[in-house]
């Protein structure tokens, strides 16, 4: 909107949702004009801004969302700074409620548990896959007619350079932001 864009008072009272008496008397407590009687928009609109109540203002639900609060811009008046904290402190703390719901639903588990879980598991695949060499071992050499530390050497050396493959692979896309974030 240009700065300068002015209206008639009943055209700015129907913009901010008032009747045209309402203007009038904003007007005689220093709504801008300009030399011939109309409202200069873009100034009467901030000056509306500022000197509407904190609370009214939050019951209409006008305040910014405290996720989208930009903390660089500082806010002048000291009664809608402290309102726009306390409306952040109540956001975190229904966001931390929100958590604590799901942790109890069981949605929601620890990070440090499901490392731990999954270590658990692939130190047991690990393990169970080189058990799997000394019980596969004789019976492969017996079939085979070969001798029996050969056949375990050799699928020793597989298994093992298998497992190292497999450790070096990256871990699956939905499972790499719980290995990453440490």
């Amino acid at each position: 909107m240009d700065d300068s864009a002015t209206e008639t008072k009943a055209a700015f009272a129907r913009r901010i949702g008032v009747k045209p008496p309402r203007v009038s008397q904003l007007v005689s407590s220093g709504l801008p004009l300009d030399g011939d009687g109309k409202v200069r928009i873009a100034a009467a609109l901030a000056w509306l801004e500022g000197r509407q109540n904190p609370v009214k203002r939050a019951e209409q639900g006008k305040m910014p969302l405290p996720s989208g609060h930009d903390d660089d811009v500082p806010i002048q008046n000291p009664a809608l700074a402290l309102l726009a904290a306390k409306a952040r402190r109540e956001a975190t703390l229904a966001d931390r409620d929100a958590l604590f719901l799901e942790r109890e639903r069981g949605a929601l588990i620890a990070r440090d548990a499901v490392q731990r879980g999954l270590t658990a598991w692939g130190l047991g695949q690990r393990d169970a896959l080189l058990a799997w060499c000394s019980r596969a071992a004789p019976e492969l050499a017996a079939d085979l007619g070969v001798d029996l530390g050969r056949v375990f050497a050799a699928l020793d050396r597989q298994v093992r350079a298998q497992l190292i493959e497999l450790a070096d692979a990256p871990p699956p896309p939905d499972l790499k932001d719980l290995f990453d974030a440490r």
